[in-house]
This record gives C-alpha cells, sequence and structure tokens, in this order.
C-alpha cells in the first residue's frame, strides 16, 4: 500500500464519520472540508454532505460544481441533491451563466430534486443543443408529472 493510498484513508477516516452527526460543528467542520487542498479530503466532505446536508455549504457546493476533477462536481450535485430546495435558486442561478459542464452537473440536480420553482428552467432546457441538458431536463419534467397526459375511460 502506497502513502497515497493511507493518506486517503486517513482522510476517509477522519472526515466520513462526521456525517452521521446532526451537530452544526460537524457541518461547519465538512464545509471546511470542502475546501482543502486536497481533492481526496474534498472528496470525502462531499460524500458525507450528500448524506449528511449543511444549508452553509450551499455556496460551496454550488461551487465545486465547476471543478476540474468531474468525480469531484459529481459528489457535490449528489450533496446539493441532498440539500432539497434549499440549493434550487442558486443551481437555477447558475444555469443561466455558466458554462456547459456546470449546466450539466446544475441540470441534474434540479432533475432529481424535482422542485416545481424549475419548471420554467428545464422548459427552456429542452431547446438547448446539449443532449446532456436536454436529457435531464426531460427527465426532471417528468419527474415532476408535467406534459404528461391522463385519459378517462
Amino acid at each position: 500500500m502506497g502513502p497515497g493510498v493511507s493518506r486517503f484513508a486517513a482522510e476517509i477516516a477522519g472526515l466520513a464519520p462526521l456525517a452521521g452527526f446532526p451537530a452544526e460543528q460537524a457541518g461547519k467542520l465538512l464545509v471546511t472540508g470542502l475546501a482543502d487542498p486536497e481533492v481526496s479530503v474534498r472528496h470525502c466532505a462531499a460524500l458525507a454532505l450528500s448524506t449528511q446536508p449543511h444549508a452553509p455549504a450551499i455556496g460551496p457546493l454550488l461551487d465545486l460544481l465547476g471543478s476540474q476533477d468531474s468525480l469531484l462536481a459529481r459528489l457535490a450535485g449528489d450533496a446539493l441533491v441532498a440539500s432539497g430546495s434549499h440549493a434550487v435558486q442558486g443551481l437555477l442561478e447558475i444555469i443561466a451563466q455558466d458554462s456547459a459542464q456546470v449546466k450539466g452537473e446544475a441540470a441534474r440536480a434540479l432533475a432529481l430534486i424535482g422542485d416545481t420553482r424549475a419548471i420554467p428552467t428545464l422548459f427552456r432546457l429542452l431547446e438547448s443543443e446539449s443532449a446532456l441538458l436536454e436529457h435531464w431536463a426531460s427527465a426532471g419534467l417528468a419527474k415532476m408529472g408535467v406534459g404528461m397526459s391522463f385519459f378517462q375511460t
């Protein structure tokens, strides 16, 4: 086992258990972990926040959606999904102004959250030239039952 593996194991042992504690202090430590210079620490913090959402983490998680590390961006998106409706406004703002990669993660999060405030934005994404954005827009609208027809027989 190399030094990188043992350091990663130590980081997981240090941060991941914090997800099991609802205390405000644990949330603060996880938010601090999101800014750690070591990417594996940021991975662990984002993963922990996906099981123990913490409202003050939403801003830093939104920032991580644009990470060059695709795993970190996905874990941040998962943590935002866990934050639910509290993350919707920030996700809508990101879709209005950011790059295609960031929009993809934000659209995925919005689709999985299923908050009706996202309906107008998801409809606009249906017209996107990005198949990924179109997919998540369609999935999100379907999850909310938008566009479905019901027939009585």
